[in-house]
């Protein structure tokens, strides 16, 4: 495979212009060590529920941490059937979650590609508005 480098981890890269397998190497426990430094810089800043912009806050890292959700939690996850947000349109972006929406309702505020906006229930998935 000319052109492709690929590394004891299964990483593959394309072009390798200049990149052997020890670069890889490297960039994965850097790369380790600069996620879990600002996961621990965060942590205790992240104590809200609504995700109000893109990855949840201003630094855009995306980490989210709820407390209740634990790997015991998460054996025990089922789709919840009482649930229908069914809107018209694929979703790509991140929808919003605002715990006290419109009338108190916690909502979830959904974009899709054939430019609708849609604020859904996000107790039964309901349109509150579009």
């Amino acid at each position: 495979m000319s052109g492709y480098l690929t590394s004891r981890q299964g990483i593959v890269v394309e072009g390798s212009a200049g990149l052997s397998t020890t670069h890889l190497k490297r960039l994965f426990p850097i790369s380790s060590l600069v996620v879990a430094v600002l996961s621990t810089a965060i942590v205790s800043a992240n104590g809200q529920v609504n995700v109000t912009q893109y990855h949840n806050h201003s630094s855009r890292d995306g980490l989210y941490i709820d407390p209740a959700f634990t790997q015991g939690a998460a054996g025990n996850l089922t789709r919840d059937l009482g649930f229908d947000g069914t809107i018209v349109g694929d979703v790509y972006a991140q929808p919003l979650y605002v715990d006290n929406g419109p009338n108190g309702r916690p909502t979830i505020i959904a974009v899709t590609e054939s430019n609708n906006v849609y604020a859904l229930d996000a107790v039964d998935g309901s349109i509150i508005w579009q």
